[in-house]
């Protein structure tokens, strides 16, 4: 009795609003089932767990590697600056002394210069001068 009430209720098959609500309800079996089978395959798989130690230290020993060559590389660029630097103030202290032997000369030669009055003491000076450059120059 409760059966036939209801199917006396319900719309004309034929009107619109009765495939609209059947395409409705097809939807949502469709989106349900969808639903349920992703839940499935996403959580009843096995998932592997991965293995760090396999990967991790040849990854290591290689950094560790490239780290201790350039390490080695700083070094040697560290000796080669300190060398260098070492001639540098050896080539500095040579120019310093010729160029205190070259004042020395000229020192000389103006005293030389004060406490004469000799004509020939500029020929003297001059001479001194060119000692003094020929010893520059050695």
């Amino acid at each position: 009795m409760i059966i036939a009430e209801t199917i006396q209720g319900l719309p004309d098959p034929n009107h619109f609003a009765s495939v609209g609500w059947v395409v409705v309800i097809l939807v949502a079996v469709v989106v349900g089932l969808n639903t349920v089978l992703d839940f499935y395959k996403n959580h009843m798989k096995e998932k592997p767990t991965p293995s760090m130690t396999y990967v991790a230290i040849p990854r290591f020993e290689e950094v560790e590697r490239h780290r201790k060559e350039d390490r080695d590389a700083i070094k040697k660029s560290l000796e080669e600056i300190k060398e260098d630097l070492k001639e540098s103030k050896t080539y500095q202290e040579k120019a310093r002394q010729k160029i205190h032997g070259r004042l020395n000369a000229h020192e000389n030669a103006l005293y030389f210069m004060a406490g004469q009055s000799d004509p020939h003491a500029s020929r003297v000076i001059r001479e001194r001068l060119e000692q003094a450059s020929r010893d520059d120059d050695n």
